[in-house]
């Protein structure tokens, strides 16, 4: 189970991200799914989804490489580094875990850390 979550993540990354496809994050995000960001608080899919649609006019040129992807039974946790125009975003840790074929964020799954935890910006 753990490598075809990894690859879920993967797709989450290279296709969802790296590519701007706002459709597949319907496809792997589950209705209720809650991202708790540290730049906005905890927000539901559709405003995750329009949060990307406008990173992505802002910051046209961002690319996300995955440095680390680990997977244990229904978690994941993938190391991420964020390019664009330059600045660099490194070591951006999320968590994910897979609840019934659909991707969730679970806090109290990896002892409270949310997705999308910054651990280290650097300009």
């Amino acid at each position: 189970m753990s490598e075809e979550n990894k690859t879920i993540v993967r797709r989450y990354v290279e296709e969802g991200l790296n590519q701007e496809n706002l459709v597949l994050f319907d496809e792997l995000l589950a209705a209720d799914f809650a991202n708790h960001s540290p730049r906005l608080g905890i927000m539901g899919r559709e405003t995750t989804v329009k949060d990307f649609a406008q990173i992505f006019k802002a910051f046209p040129d961002r690319h996300s490489t995955i440095e680390d992807i680990i997977g244990e039974e229904d978690k994941v946790f993938v190391r991420t580094t964020a390019i664009s125009r330059g600045i660099t975003n490194q070591e951006e840790i999320e968590g994910w875990r897979a609840d019934l074929d659909e991707w969730k964020d679970h806090p109290e799954a990896f002892g409270g850390w949310p997705c999308g935890q910054a651990v280290g910006r650097k300009p």
